[in-house]
């Protein structure tokens, strides 16, 4: 690209015009793929709009208003070429690997494009396997483990087999049943389904609880039963989740899942104001 001015050793920004002439030059691909070979370093990569200059290409400023380059970008590879040589003005070096996840990122938009929707999801694989593992590390340190311990928690479910969402799981004051509702600020209302003679155990050092269970019929007597069976569920090793099985009457096992929503507590309502 054609350097209009000495740009400075480091910028704490680069800009990409998107006017109508830049734009025409691939203002829009040069943005996102500056953006994408910035990766983790703290460069601020954010677009302007017409700056009045409109050369033949598009107007990157890595700093001050008075330096910039004027690059083409009408195509993929001008574009990555671009945004690596107008960091590299700003003193930013592009990791390896990432020109690779950029190009393969813009192959899924053009299949999605085209409503090839397996041919997108492989791109988007291919993307995220040539992303270097520095980009790729949690921003946040991993949350620590919860007890591994069911006496006192609460877990969010859904009805097993059924429509129900957001209900919550609850142990009940005995501490051999648990009890799955609608949670607060709703009413609780009846019982959407019922562990009976809840026992803990072990299954390879996480915590298993094993009961049975009852489907309750909707709107009959208290204790009629639709459907009973055994209910056996692991915990996972962070102790923030569960899952498990309800195994019927006619042997078929169906699928739940459960995340806890706290110690003690089940689930807090938020204070006025809050």
């Amino acid at each position: 690209p054609a350097l209009r001015s000495p740009p400075p050793a480091a910028a704490d920004s680069l800009r990409v015009c998107n006017g109508g002439q830049c734009g025409q030059f691939g203002g829009s691909l040069l943005l996102d793929a500056a953006s994408a070979l910035a990766g983790a370093s703290p460069i601020a990569v954010t677009t302007q709009n017409c700056c009045g200059e409109c050369p033949d290409g598009v107007i990157v400023r890595p700093c001050s208003a008075s330096s910039y380059l004027t690059v083409d970008a009408s195509s993929l590879q001008l574009a990555l070429d671009a945004a690596a040589g107008a960091l590299d003005a700003a003193g930013v070096s592009v990791e390896p690997g990432l020109r690779e996840a950029f190009g393969h990122h813009h192959a899924a938009k053009v299949e999605e494009e085209r409503a090839d929707a397996a041919a997108a999801l492989s791109e988007y694989s291919a993307a995220i396997g040539a992303m270097p593992a520095s980009v790729l590390q949690p921003w946040q340190p991993p949350l620590e483990p919860e007890p591994l311990l069911w006496p006192g928690t609460a877990w969010l479910c859904d009805q097993p087999g059924g429509a129900l969402r957001g209900l919550v799981l609850r142990e009940d004051k005995e501490g051999a049943d648990w009890t799955l509702t609608r949670p607060p600020p709703n009413k609780p209302g009846p019982a959407v389904l019922r562990l009976h003679s809840a026992s803990a155990g072990e299954e390879g050092g996480r915590p298993t609880l094993r009961a049975e269970y009852v489907l309750p019929v909707e709107g009959a007597a208290e204790g009629a039963a639709a459907e009973s069976g055994i209910a056996e569920l692991v915990m996972a090793d962070d102790g923030r989740s569960f899952e498990g099985t309800l195994c019927g009457p006619g042997g078929e096992a169906r699928l739940w899942r459960g995340a806890r929503l706290g110690v003690g507590t089940g689930m807090r309502r938020k204070r006025r104001g809050a």
